[in-house]
């Protein structure tokens, strides 16, 4: 069968019919109109004139448009507050947590103007992630942009300008000669200098890094007696480093497991912590402002009559979520008083509501607390 095709055309005249149905043709006459009920008297047109009003018109409508709309005013979430849009926020930024939740931000010129845990990065603050793992490959992930290491191993890292600046067990040190000092994890295991990320190794004892004076060296518990690093010169090596003291005896990490009841301990920091949850483990010494790398918590912590500010074993809930102890929480601290993360508040900083409140028994330490 061919190509069915619509054809469509003109369709052909047929007679014009005539209102009674009947049909014309085109030469036929038109009908007559009925003329017999139509009046046909004229009806004059009123030639009254009419005067146009000269009085003054009325104004123009002075309406004025709306403004465009721009959008809803900002919200009133201060820093610290839990959001999930900018709208929420009075600086009208909301940015990731480490837990998953949001937080209301703020501007800022330098760290030390946010929270303990956070930097100062891009004019606002964000959570520190030094001691993240990385890949050099894409930097961005970290909050500094500032990946070191390699593809496999990297670790973020930030700028210092001594160790107070960094999280526990951590050197404010150089790493490829530039001069730049940044945060790196020096109290780890190595048994050559390529598997430090300074380069120095120190074999039984671990990694190590150079050094301007002890300032730029890992803090330990000078409160509780234990020698703190000096910065000096080694065999083999040019230039200052950090010295660990004669009575580290291992290299095991902050986070290792060890035992309490032991009157010798492998841990690199020199001091093991028996009370650890879920247990032992080794320790070191911390500050509110540099606090511990990732998957720890700087709380303060029980050492015979005193407490001191040590890592603790930490999780992954931000402030306010429920918890049933410390680990659960990014800060390592779960308030008693209803089983919510909570923070150190130094800095005295808290959510809106919240209080900075001293700790019973705990002198110079406050924690944020639900009203």
């Amino acid at each position: 069968m061919g190509a069915v095709v619509l054809a469509i055309g003109c369709a052909k005249a047929g007679p014009i019919r005539n209102p009674d149905g009947g049909a014309r043709g085109a030469d036929a006459q038109p009908p007559e109109l009925d003329a017999s009920s139509s009046d046909a008297s004229t009806t004059p047109i009123d030639a009254q004139t009419v005067e146009l009003d000269a009085s003054t018109p009325p104004p123009i409508d002075a309406w004025v448009a709306p403004p465009i709309d721009g959008g809803p005013p900002p919200g009133t979430g201060a820093y610290l507050d839990r959001c999930t849009t900018d709208a929420q926020c009075a600086d009208g930024r909301c940015v990731d947590d480490r837990g998953g939740t949001r937080f209301c931000t703020r501007a800022c010129a330098n760290h030390l103007q946010c929270a303990r845990e956070h930097l100062c990065v891009g004019g606002v603050c964000v959570p520190d992630d030094t001691g993240e793992p990385c890949n050099t490959a894409t930097p961005g992930t970290c909050s500094t942009t500032l990946c070191l290491g390699d593809a496999s191993s990297g670790q973020c890292v930030r700028d210092c300008a001594s160790a107070a600046d960094c999280p526990a067990g951590h050197a404010c040190t150089t790493f490829d000669g530039s001069g730049r000092r940044v945060c790196i994890d020096v109290e780890r295991p190595c048994n050559a200098a390529s598997e430090c990320r300074t380069g120095i190794c120190i074999p039984g004892i671990g990694c190590t890094g150079q050094c301007r004076s002890a300032g730029d060296c890992p803090r330990r518990f000078g409160e509780l007696g234990v020698p703190a690093y000096t910065c000096g010169t080694a065999s083999g090596v040019t230039g200052t480093i950090c010295l660990p003291p004669d009575d580290i005896l291992g290299d095991d990490p902050i986070g290792a497991f060890c035992d309490g009841e032991a009157s010798l301990n492998a841990c690199r920091s020199g001091v093991c912590d028996p009370g650890a949850t879920p247990a032992a483990m080794c320790t070191q010494s911390c500050t509110e402002q540099g606090g511990c790398a990732v998957g720890l918590g700087c709380a303060p912590t029980p050492a015979g009559d005193v407490f001191v500010f040590a890592c603790q074993r930490a999780g992954t809930r931000d402030i306010g979520a429920a918890c049933a102890r410390g680990s659960e929480c990014h800060s390592a601290l779960c308030a008693s008083d209803g089983g919510y993360c909570t923070r150190l508040c130094g800095d005295g900083t808290c959510p809106t509501g919240w209080s900075c409140v001293p700790v019973p028994g705990v002198p110079d330490v406050a924690i944020c607390r639900r009203p």
